[in-house]
């Protein structure tokens, strides 16, 4: 069964919310904790871990419905557990969404080569393209000033010019083209004989898409407001 309505508790067990929502196994993975959980609940799991249970929570209930709102109160220490799952994802995106987009749009341009369907690889490329300079600004600039913040003994990096007002404005929907994407091969490319193909590709699309959204999501309503006390603090 995919999904849950009920909100995920720290004393649930683990591989019950699994069966029912496989989709977080890949959760699990970004804060490498592997399989094989027993008869365990996410609170033993993720003292062995070592990973903050409010954190863990808070992305887990995020993926499982993208409309949970949480009370939890974040500490500047989980600034490295989240920038380490952001990295993570930033990793999994690369090497896992984006080739299998790619390999499904190509299938559809191979067997047919219409202007509409080179036009969607090329569509794709150029998004692609975008959505990789934003993770290496994430990974290159934003995510190494925030982390200098937390050494206090680092003055030279906590004295840049660069403040996290300005990782908000660079931070783009990302999104939006997707659902252009997607709106294409729903309502504006013609039938060529390749649902087959084409289910698939709207299927990974969707998928990227509320992984995404969540991505997002994390960045916004846990890490700004964190850096945000944090640079005042060290004012």
């Amino acid at each position: 069964m995919e999904g849950m309505n009920s909100v995920i508790r720290q004393d649930m067990k683990m591989s019950e919310i699994l069966l029912r929502n496989h989709s977080l196994i890949l959760i699990l993975e970004r804060f490498s904790i592997e399989l094989g959980v027993k008869e365990k609940t996410i609170s033993d799991i993720c003292e062995e871990s070592n990973v903050n249970t409010d954190v863990f929570l808070f992305i887990f209930n995020l993926h499982n419905d993208i409309s949970y709102l949480s009370k939890s109160s974040f500490q500047k220490l989980d600034i490295r557990v989240i920038i380490s799952y952001l990295r993570k994802s930033h990793i999994y995106y690369t090497l896992e969404v984006f080739p299998e987009i790619i390999k499904n749009i190509r299938g559809m341009t191979t067997s047919n080569k219409k202007p509409e369907n080179l036009m969607l690889e090329r569509f794709f490329e150029e998004y692609k393209k975008e959505v990789d300079e934003h993770f290496a600004y994430e990974n290159n600039i934003a995510f190494p000033y925030i982390l200098s913040l937390l050494d206090v003994g680092n003055k030279t990096k906590n004295q840049t010019n660069y403040t996290i007002s300005e990782y908000k404005e660079h931070h783009d929907n990302l999104e939006e083209k997707l659902d252009d994407l997607k709106r294409l091969l729903i309502q504006y490319l013609p039938p060529q004989n390749d649902s087959v193909m084409r289910r698939k590709l709207l299927v990974s699309l969707c998928n990227f898409e509320k992984d995404l959204m969540v991505h997002a999501m994390i960045e916004d309503n846990i890490l700004v407001p964190l850096v945000e006390k944090l640079e005042k603090k060290n004012s």
